[in-house]
C-alpha cells in the first residue's frame, strides 16, 4: 500500500511540519497513477544522460516519477505540486478527460500540497 502524505508548514511555535492530509493507494494501482500522471504532462520521467527534463511547467520541474520508486520519504515539493496542477488545469482545458487513476482525491490533494509543504510518498 501507498500511503502519499501532505506535509503542512511548521507552526510558528513548533519546529516539526504537520501531517494534515493522506491518501492511499493499492499497489497495484500506482502503475495507472503513474500513466496518468505522464499522459497529462503532470510527471517527470527520470531523466537520461544528457537530455533534458521533458516535463516542465515553467522553469519548475512536475512530480519526478522516481518518488513512487524510492517511497520511504521520498519528498515532492509544493512547486513540483503547483507545476503539476497547471499541466492538469491545461489538459481539463483541453477537453481531456479525468483519469480513473485520479479518483476524486488526487487533485484535491495536490492542491492542499501545494498551498503547504508538498507531500512524501511511503
Amino acid at each position: 500500500m501507498y500511503e502519499l502524505r501532505n506535509r503542512a508548514a511548521p507552526a510558528a511555535h513548533s519546529q516539526r511540519a504537520d501531517v494534515r492530509y493522506r491518501i492511499h493507494r493499492p499497489d497495484e494501482a500506482i502503475a495507472e497513477l503513474r500513466a496518468a500522471l505522464l499522459d497529462l504532462d503532470m510527471a517527470t520521467p527520470a531523466p537520461r544522460p544528457g537530455h533534458p527534463l521533458p516535463s516542465r511547467a515553467g522553469d519548475v520541474e512536475t512530480i519526478p516519477l522516481a518518488v513512487f520508486d524510492l517511497r520511504e520519504g521520498s519528498a515532492v515539493s509544493a512547486q513540483q505540486c503547483h507545476a503539476a496542477l497547471e499541466n492538469y488545469y491545461r489538459a481539463m482545458a483541453a477537453q481531456r478527460s479525468h483519469p480513473m487513476a485520479f479518483d476524486e482525491d488526487l487533485v484535491p490533494f495536490l492542491r492542499a500540497c501545494a498551498r503547504a509543504d508538498g507531500f512524501e510518498v511511503w
